[in-house]
C-alpha cells in the first residue's frame, strides 16, 4: 500500500499521517538533501488511473505552484507516486484556526481582525490570480508558533479564468457549513463565494458556532440556500450593532449583495471594531491627590458616568436557579458579570468602575478633650453595629447548616421508598420523522457512525470485499462508512459500485443522489431520487422531499412545486422537515 509512514517517495520519507478529509491525505515528510520537512498532500486513491483527473490536476497545480504570497502555504513540488498524485507543500509547525477556536471560543474583536487580515490578504492576492479557494473553513487557516497566519488548500482549488472542467467543479463541493448558496446550487461561481465562506469563519469566531446546524448534511445545505440568517447576537448577546451588521453583509444569500473584495470585507469589519472601541473608550481627567485636595480645600464629589460606562460597571444580578424558574419560563443566559468583559471589551479605569464619594468626617472635638478621645467616642457606635451584626450573621449560618443536616436525614427513607415502588419510566430518543440517509444497511438501523465506527468500518470492509467483490451490499455499507467521514467521493464510488452489481437497490441510490449534491453536482442526482420513488413507495417520502429541493437549486420551479406540494400530501405531521417544504414553496412561489 502506497504512502505509509517510514516509505520513501521520491525523495521524502514518509514521516507521519498530519490529517484525513474527503479528498486527501496530509503527511509530514522529510527532504534528506534539503533537511527540511513538508507536507505531503495526497489525493485519495480513488483518482489513480484516472488519466482526465491527472492532465487537470497537473495543469492546475502549476498554476498554484505560481501563487507567491506571505500568508499562502507554498507548493513546492507535485508528482504521481504508483499512480496516486500528490502535492510537495511547506510543513507549518503549529495548530489550526479550528483547533484555537476549541480552545478559545470567544476571541477578542482585536485578535479576530488579528487573524482575518492576513487571511483577506491572502484571497484578495489569489483572486487577483484568477484562483479561488472554495473550501475557506477554520481548518484550512493555519496559525504558526511563531504567530503567523497562513491560508492552504488551494491545491484543489478553482481556477476562475479556465471555462474547461477542473478538479474542484467536478469532485468537491467543500465543507457543508462553510459553502454558499450558489457553490450549493452547483452554479458558476466567482470570488465571492469565498467571501461568503470566510463570512461563516467570522460568526462562528463571534458566536461560538456556524450559523446553521442541523442533523444531517443536506439539512445544512438547504439552510445556506433557502433560511434565513440567524442574527449572531441572538447565540452571543455580546456582539455589538456595527460588528452584526459586518456578519450580515458578508453572509447575504445573493453574491450582489455581499461585500466585493475580500479588502472591502476586511476594511468593512476593522472600521467596526474602531467605532465600537471609541464608543467604549472614557477618558477621566486624573483626580487630585489627598494632600493636594486637602490643600485647595477641595471636597471629592461623585463623577457621572455615560448611561453605557455605568452600565458596565454595575455588578448584573446573579439569575435564579432553574428551579426558581416560573412554569413554562425557560431561564436565560447568566448576565455577565463586571468582573467579566465582553469578549474584546477594553477595561476601563478603575477612577470609572469606583465612583468618588465624598468621605464621613468625624465631628471636630470639643475644646479641652483630646483628638484621641473624639476619635474613639466616633468610632464606638460603629464597633456596636459590627458585633451585633456578626453575631446575626452566626447564627443565620448556624440555622442554614442544622437544615442542611437534618433535612436529607428526614427525607431519606421516602426516597428509599420511592426508589423501591418506582423505577423511572426510560424516554425515548427523539428521531426525525424520516431520514435524509436510509442507513438500513448499517448494523444499527437508523443510526450514523462516528468517525471512528466509520473508520473502523473501512478497514474491515475492505479485505471482505477482496474475497466477495460480487457482494452488493458489502459495498453499500463501504459507501455509507465513507459517507459518515464525509468523503463524498469515495463514497460515491462505493454506491455506483453496489449499483453496478443490482440496479435496483433503492438504498444505494438515495445515498447516492444525496453525495452528488454535496459534490455541486445536483442535476445528476435527480434521476437517483426518481428511482427511488419508482422502487420504494414506503421510502419514498425522503425521496421525494430531496428531488423538490434539488429541483429548486437547479432552477426546475414547477417540478420543484409539484414535489415539495406532494410531500406536504404525504407528511402530514407539523415538523422540521414539513416547516422546511413550506418555506422552499414560499420562496418558489415568489420566484418569475
Amino acid at each position: 500500500m502506497p504512502f505509509v509512514v517510514g516509505e520513501q517517495v521520491g525523495p521524502y520519507r514518509i514521516v507521519e499521517q498530519l490529517g484525513q478529509g474527503g479528498m486527501s491525505t496530509v503527511y509530514k515528510a522529510y527532504h534528506a538533501a534539503l533537511d527540511r520537512y513538508v507536507a505531503l498532500k495526497v489525493l485519495h486513491p480513488v483518482f489513480k488511473g484516472d488519466q482526465d483527473f491527472l492532465a487537470r490536476f497537473q495543469r492546475e497545480a502549476r498554476i498554484v505552484a505560481r501563487l507567491e504570497h506571505p500568508h499562502i502555504v507554498p507548493v513546492y513540488d507535485f508528482s504521481e507516486h504508483e499512480g496516486t498524485p500528490y502535492l510537495v507543500m511547506r510543513y507549518i509547525e503549529g495548530c489550526t484556526l479550528k483547533g484555537l477556536l476549541a480552545e478559545e471560543s470567544a476571541p477578542s474583536l482585536e485578535r479576530i481582525v488579528e487573524i482575518l487580515t492576513p487571511v483577506c490578504d491572502a484571497l484578495e492576492y489569489a483572486h487577483g490570480q484568477g484562483v479561488l479557494h472554495r473550501d475557506v473553513k477554520p481548518s484550512n487557516i493555519l496559525l504558526s508558533r511563531e504567530g503567523k497566519v497562513y491560508v492552504t488548500d488551494f491545491g484543489l482549488a478553482k481556477m476562475a479564468q479556465t471555462g474547461d472542467s477542473t478538479i474542484s467543479q467536478d469532485r468537491m463541493i467543500g465543507t457543508p457549513q462553510y459553502i454558499s448558496p450558489e457553490q450549493a446550487k452547483g452554479e458558476t461561481l466567482d470570488h465571492r463565494t469565498d467571501l461568503y465562506s470566510l463570512g461563516v469563519v467570522l460568526f462562528e469566531m463571534l458566536a461560538g458556532r456556524v450559523p446553521y446546524t442541523a442533523d444531517t448534511p443536506f439539512a445544512v445545505v438547504h439552510d445556506h440556500i433557502f433560511s434565513p440568517l440567524p442574527l449572531p447576537s441572538s447565540l452571543n448577546p455580546a456582539i455589538a450593532p456595527a460588528i452584526e451588521k459586518v456578519v450580515l453583509k458578508a453572509l447575504a444569500k445573493s453574491p450582489a449583495d455581499r461585500y466585493q473584495s475580500a479588502g472591502e470585507f476586511l476594511r468593512a469589519l476593522a472600521a467596526a471594531v474602531q467605532e465600537l472601541r471609541q464608543a467604549q473608550a472614557v477618558v477621566l481627567p486624573p483626580a487630585p491627590a489627598p494632600a493636594e485636595a486637602a490643600a485647595a480645600g477641595l471636597t471629592p464629589v461623585p463623577l457621572p458616568l455615560p448611561a453605557e460606562t455605568a452600565a458596565t460597571s454595575i455588578p448584573a444580578p446573579v439569575p435564579l436557579p432553574a428551579e426558581a424558574a416560573p412554569a413554562g419560563v425557560i431561564p436565560g443566559p447568566v448576565p455577565v458579570q463586571a468582573t467579566d468583559a465582553p469578549a474584546g471589551a477594553v477595561p476601563l479605569p478603575v477612577e470609572a468602575t469606583v465612583p468618588l464619594v465624598a468621605p464621613e468626617v468625624p465631628p471636630a472635638p470639643a475644646p479641652g478633650e483630646s483628638a484621641a478621645a473624639g476619635q474613639e467616642e466616633g468610632r464606638r457606635p460603629r464597633r456596636w453595629a459590627a458585633w451585633v451584626g456578626g453575631a446575626l450573621g452566626l447564627l443565620v449560618v448556624a440555622a442554614a447548616a442544622l437544615l442542611l443536616i437534618l433535612r436529607p436525614r428526614a427525607q431519606e427513607p421516602g426516597q428509599q421508598q420511592a426508589q423501591q415502588t418506582e423505577k423511572p419510566t426510560p424516554q425515548k430518543q427523539e428521531k426525525p420523522p424520516f431520514p435524509f440517509r436510509m442507513s438500513e444497511a448499517y448494523p444499527r438501523a437508523g443510526e450514523p457512525l462516528t468517525l471512528e465506527q466509520a473508520q473502523r468500518a473501512v478497514n474491515e470492509l475492505k479485505p471482505r470485499l477482496e474475497q466477495e467483490p460480487k457482494n452488493a451490499m458489502l459495498r453499500l455499507q463501504l459507501g455509507n462508512a465513507f459517507y459518515d467521514l464525509q468523503e463524498w467521493e469515495r463514497a460515491a464510488v462505493a454506491y455506483k459500485d453496489a449499483l453496478a452489481l443490482d440496479p435496483n437497490m433503492a438504498i444505494a441510490h438515495y445515498n447516492l443522489g444525496n453525495t452528488l449534491v454535496y459534490l455541486a453536482r445536483p442535476k445528476e442526482a435527480i434521476p437517483h431520487y426518481e428511482k427511488v420513488i419508482d422502487l420504494r413507495l414506503d421510502a419514498a417520502e425522503g425521496a421525494i422531499f430531496n428531488l423538490g429541493f434539488v429541483q429548486a437549486i437547479v432552477g426546475n420551479y414547477p417540478k420543484a412545486i409539484a414535489s415539495l406540494e406532494r410531500f406536504k400530501e404525504i407528511h402530514r405531521q407539523e415538523d422540521i422537515w414539513r416547516e422546511r417544504a413550506g418555506g422552499m414553496l414560499e420562496w418558489l412561489r415568489k420566484q418569475p
